[in-house]
């Protein structure tokens, strides 16, 4: 552990998690960033754009590592900008300063909404940069992004066609499919309501079977009279029983693998922020100098972030979810040849 951490080693303590050696294939070492770009390439084949969202005084160390692979594709970087960093109180509601500044803090992953907007690209696949399994054990992996691209197209084009020649029967068909809308917006759908969800973008975000991971998942949420299909973290459920007894029952995860489209039905690109609910943020208390520290951070990027988006959840086999917390998870067969 002194080798792998030490400043005069490894020093993998103050590298990013996609800098870490996870992988070896032929007697080389693949790191998370490197094994991500080398499966995003094969699934793509040709004109393949890949984007990292990092840490701005790392990018030149990253764009060279990942330079080394030789590949064809496009890289872009972004950074969560400062200017979405949270102020931070005390108990009084009282702002925190440190040497005369307020002390701020990122405001969660809810900031890069901003990041995703301005992504020059339509579709848009999102995962977590742990999760990447051994290159002998991605081809269930880059299957199932290809069946949730289609499950966004074809849902797409029918949504397009049903907006041209409405019908309620085939409202109900269509739901009946991907289950998008709940019976109390179903309801209430009528012609010009199902315009506006054709101008909505749309995500299809991919679930695993819930095997004791924590996190959030998917759930049907009622807020102010009105049901509709979310992901929501556990931070986000009330403690009372019968609420609690439904989170217990709950079958499915969410590993965040995300396929998105943010134009409308029409190709029209859409701004993100205009979807979000602002009143989904989370209030986080932390400890600083030896007290607590209370912030707030930004709905979540798949949580109010993405609240009034066409939403579609699938079930996916668990082998694509392989995320390494710990350095243990390596030895797991997702990460071995």
């Amino acid at each position: 552990m002194h080798q792998l951490l030490d400043r005069t080693q490894l020093n993998l303590g103050d590298k990013p998690k996609g800098l870490i050696p996870f992988h070896e294939e032929n007697g080389r070492f693949y790191t998370a960033f490197q094994d991500q770009l080398r499966q995003a390439h094969r699934l793509t084949q040709n004109e393949t754009e890949i984007h990292f969202t990092i840490q701005p005084e790392f990018e030149k160390e990253i764009k060279n590592h990942l330079n080394l692979l030789n590949l064809d594709v496009q890289l872009n970087f972004s950074y969560q900008d400062e200017n979405t960093n949270a102020y931070c109180f005390d108990e009084n509601q009282e702002v925190i300063e440190s040497n005369g500044v307020p002390l701020r803090r990122p405001a969660g992953h809810g900031a890069l909404l901003d990041n995703l907007n301005k992504i020059d690209s339509d579709f848009v696949l999102i995962k977590n940069i742990d999760n990447v399994q051994h290159t002998s054990k991605s081809n269930l992996t880059a299957e199932t992004w290809k069946e949730a691209i289609g499950v966004l197209l074809q849902f797409q084009n029918s949504l397009k066609e049903l907006s041209k020649n409405y019908s309620l029967d085939k409202l109900d068909a269509l739901n009946a499919v991907y289950q998008f809308l709940s019976p109390s917006e179903m309801a209430e759908m009528n012609e010009t309501k199902l315009a506006l969800l054709a101008n909505r973008p749309t995500r299809v975000c991919g679930m695993v079977k819930n095997e004791g991971e924590p996190g959030g998942g998917p759930f049907w949420v009622e807020q102010n009279g009105k049901i509709t299909k979310q992901i929501i973290e556990k931070a986000q459920i009330s403690n009372a029983v019968d609420q609690q007894e439904i989170v217990s029952r709950s079958t499915h995860f969410n590993p965040v693998f995300i396929v998105v489209s943010k134009s409308d039905c029409k190709g029209n690109r859409l701004d993100l922020t205009s979807f979000r609910d602002d009143d989904a943020f989370f209030v986080v208390e932390k400890s600083q100098f030896g007290k607590k520290v209370f912030y707030r951070e930004l709905p979540g990027l798949w949580n109010g972030a993405m609240s009034n988006w066409n939403t579609i959840f699938i079930d996916i086999p668990s082998e694509t979810f392989s995320p390494v917390k710990t350095i243990v998870d390596l030895t797991k067969p997702a990460h071995t040849a």
